[in-house]
């Protein structure tokens, strides 16, 4: 023991034995300050990791109990976890009397794929990534203000407002919020702190409307949410954060949206501008960190708050301001990027020709063609399908012909469309997901497809056989597969299918999230395959993530093609194939192994392999 005088002291017992605790008074177990925090921590960790292992089932048998504990126990963290940081970092953050500062801190904690395989996160797939053993970190709340506004929004019950401040005051409570209205909404203050209500007149423009709002951030970082609609556990701002935080030439950071009628997005766009005429079209050409390389992103975003000072909300502009902003960042050459993971519920208004008029005008741009389409005209004027082949057996390194794979699209859409038409709950699944998320199709290397039922409809899937027998489609029923129980509830099941030359597997699951969302009285998200929105898990670009993990927006070919045992194997994108002949018009090296667009008929020059 140190002795009294010197330069530090410790108190310490040297008659306890070697792997012994000290005991107390009371006979119990005695601990020093530090070993209490410890065991704090410990314990505390493993009450939210249990929580967090919970199926639905087993959080619904809570009631409200669980997210109000689940609430608790993350505020208790985040307050312990960022107490001593946030003394350290005031001087840094919040004006204050000048301190010592540590040599580094960083604004957000890294993040790690935590589980050994591909299984971690079955059956939705929720957690996969996450940020262990960190505590020197800025909390949020120091670093974002969201700025939403409800100019736009339709009518729902609750109002908007109220669902994005009730999920704030549960995953956010002390994060600064400007809130844009025209209506003189009451009650605010008590539904959450921090809320600076902005009151407009009808006749701003837009661009104004955003500059006054902006005028009130103080914060490094600014969400821009307009039209959301609620605010929950998908809208993940710590990835957002890290993206801003470790890349400066990035500018803005988005993610994917779904809109009140379940239609889910990447959020991400190319654009081109050439003879009067602006082009927008969805889809990336690069990514990196599993986020998508975009110039405008429809939805909410985060970027940084003196950036958006420099670019500035131009006041003249009305709904078009924000393609103005992103219009800004392509010709300053910066970036700006979607992380479908991330997901933000939102209201997506039908957007007017004259709502675009400025916009137009200050670039002049006679013509707008949207994604879906669509033609604006501004300044001079007013406003087949494949069946009958089959599925060659191919050589690896080579894609499969269009016309094969709208057979395969074909069947599937039609299995879809009777799932919902019959009411029964079924999803894509595996690479069949994976090419709903990254292409809005299937992949261009497919080789069959994988779908899912619940389990409790696997009787009235059976009836609906002479449907598919009609239309030229093999169907098989496995009994034997269905089992009991899981959750108390029957698991299992399969049915498959042979469709032209392609085969359809279909498997049963005893949960299902399009069910429990239509549960809660919400739309099951939909994504745009092949031309048809059809069902997927809740937020299908978080499941992709966590299923298929790092580098899952750049390609490789299907398992079978590459040697692998199963689909469960790590990602491991790199190159295509050799071509077994060069020069053929299906070769797939002539393409990058990184975006989408390429694929398209529209082939960007920038994304061709070079050789």
């Amino acid at each position: 023991m140190l002795q009294k005088g010197t330069e530090s002291e410790c108190f310490c017992s040297c008659e306890v034995e070697p792997g012994k605790d000290p005991v107390n008074e009371k006979g119990g177990v005695s601990h020093t300050p530090v070993e209490n925090e410890r065991r704090f921590h410990d314990n505390l960790n493993e009450m939210l990791e249990l929580l967090g292992d919970m199926n639905e089932v087993q959080q619904n048998s809570f009631g409200d109990h669980y997210e109000q504990l689940l609430e608790l126990l993350s505020s208790i963290k985040e307050s312990e976890d960022a107490a001593s940081n946030t003394r350290k970092l005031r001087k840094e953050v919040i004006p204050t009397e000048p301190k010592a500062q540590p040599a580094e801190i960083q604004e957000i904690c890294p993040e790690k794929f935590m589980g050994d395989s591909l299984t971690y996160g079955y059956p939705f797939f929720r957690k996969g990534f996450a940020t262990p053993n960190c505590s020197q970190h800025i909390p949020m709340h120091y670093l974002v203000t969201l700025i939403f506004d409800d100019l736009h929004t339709s009518n729902v019950n609750p109002p908007a407002y109220k669902r994005v401040l009730k999920g704030l005051s549960k995953y956010h409570p002390k994060m600064k919020v400007v809130y844009i209205t025209r209506d003189k909404q009451g009650g605010v203050e008590g539904m959450k702190s921090n809320v600076k209500v902005v009151n407009i007149r009808e006749e701003l423009k837009q661009g104004a409307v955003w500059s006054k709002a902006l005028a009130h951030v103080t914060t490094k970082y600014v969400l821009i949410a307009p039209h959301l609609v609620e605010f929950d556990d998908d809208i993940n701002l710590k990835r957002l954060v890290r993206i801003l935080s470790h890349n400066p030439d990035v500018a803005i950071v988005s993610g994917a949206y779904r809109t009140r009628n379940g239609h889910w997005d990447i959020g991400c766009q190319q654009s081109s501008f050439l003879n009067y005429t602006l082009r927008l079209q969805g889809g990336y050409y690069r990514s990196f960190w599993e986020c998508l390389l975009c110039d405008f992103t429809p939805g909410s975003w985060l970027a940084r708050t003196n950036d958006l000072e420099v670019l500035k909300f131009d006041e003249g502009l009305d709904f078009g301001v924000f393609h103005d902003i992103f219009w800004k960042v392509k010709q300053q050459k910066r970036i700006t990027v979607s992380c479908p993971d991330a997901m933000f519920n939102i209201d997506k208004p039908e957007v007017r020709d004259e709502w675009l008029l400025h916009f137009a005008s200050k670039h002049d741009i006679r013509k707008i063609v949207e994604p879906n389409g669509q033609i604006r005209w501004y300044g001079c004027r007013r406003g087949i399908k494949h069946r009958g082949g089959h599925s060659c057996s191919r050589p690896r390194g080579v894609g499969v012909p269009p016309c094969d794979l709208e057979n395969l699209a074909d069947a599937i859409k039609m299995i879809m469309r009777e799932c919902e038409n019959a009411g029964l709950f079924c999803e894509l699944q595996e690479g069949t997901l994976l090419g709903a998320v990254k292409f809005n199709k299937l992949l261009p290397w497919e080789r069959d497809a994988d779908l899912t039922f619940l389990t409790a409809n696997y009787t009235a899937f059976k009836a609906l056989g002479p449907v598919f027998h009609d239309a030229g489609y093999s169907f098989t029923a496995h009994d034997s597969s269905v089992w009991c129980c899981a959750d108390g509830r029957k698991a299992g099941g399969k049915f498959s299918m042979y469709a032209d030359g392609w085969s359809i597997e279909l498997y049963g699951q005893h949960l299902m999230e399009s069910e429990i969302l239509v549960a809660q009285g919400e739309k099951p998200t939909k994504v745009d395959f092949a031309g048809q929105m059809v069902t997927v898990m809740r937020n299908p670009g978080l499941f992709a993530r966590n299923r298929y993990g790092n580098l899952l927006y750049r390609h490789q070919e299907h398992w079978l093609d590459r040697g692998k045992t199963s689909g469960w194997h790590f990602y491991d994108p790199g190159v295509f194939e050799g071509c077994p002949e060069e020069g053929h018009s299906g070769c797939l090296s002539q393409y990058s192994t990184d975006g989408n667009m390429q694929f398209d008929m529209n082939i960007c020059p920038c994304t061709l392999q070079t050789h």
